[in-house]
């Protein structure tokens, strides 16, 4: 069988910067402790097959604190296509729509075992809300340092494990340093899911 081609992308980026993942991590001990996040339990299903964590992944969870998030963000500048009309994020949410299938990570959430004997699952998830998963930045145009203060706000706040993880939040206009206006998306997805390397080969896909 043929390897799918990747679909043209609405648009083509000119500047990326990656952070890290997160100044702050979650342990389960924690999460009991402080009873702020939960898991969603999803027993076994046929034709709903679960894919266990490695312990690797799965310490990413177990690490995270409200201090310490353990997602991996990045803001990355586009430059909109000429005569492009219509707003930027309604463009990336139908880019995205038609490449779901693409990567389990968009459709995959987490699942708890029975009586936590085991690393957390991932199971897929049979409604995506493209509402919760790409939202827009509202407001005037923001300039790259005031776009880059409003990811850091973003980037503090943990993730909701009860949804697949993973949030893009899109800039209409960012005003860059030499007066030009473009489209901007920042980008989060748990370490969990998703490693460094992962996210580059993600990102060109």
């Amino acid at each position: 069988p043929g390897t799918a081609q990747p679909a043209a992308h609405p648009a083509r980026a000119v500047i990326g910067c990656a952070s890290q993942s997160g100044l702050t991590r979650l342990s389960g001990a924690c999460i009991r402790a402080q009873n702020t996040l939960t898991f969603t339990h999803v027993p076994a299903q046929p034709g709903n097959p679960m894919n266990t964590l490695s312990g690797l992944d799965a310490s990413f969870l177990y690490l995270e604190t409200p201090q310490t998030p353990m997602h991996i963000g990045s803001l990355c500048l586009y430059e909109r296509p000429a005569g492009q009309k219509g707003r930027f994020h309604t463009a990336i949410k139908k880019h995205l729509t038609k490449r779901l299938h693409l990567a389990p990570l968009f459709t995959q959430k987490l699942a708890l075992m029975p009586l936590e004997l085991g690393h957390p699952s991932w199971v897929t998830c049979p409604d995506i809300d493209l509402d919760f998963h790409i939202k827009s930045i509202p407001g005037k145009a923001l300039t790259v340092r005031e776009a880059q203060a409003k990811c850091a706000e973003l980037h503090g706040q943990l993730m909701d494990r009860s949804q697949p993880l993973w949030e893009f939040y899109v800039f209409e206009r960012i005003k860059r340093p030499d007066g030009s206006i473009c489209a901007g998306v920042y980008s989060r997805v748990h370490h969990a899911a998703l490693d460094g390397k992962g996210g580059t080969v993600l990102t060109q896909a």
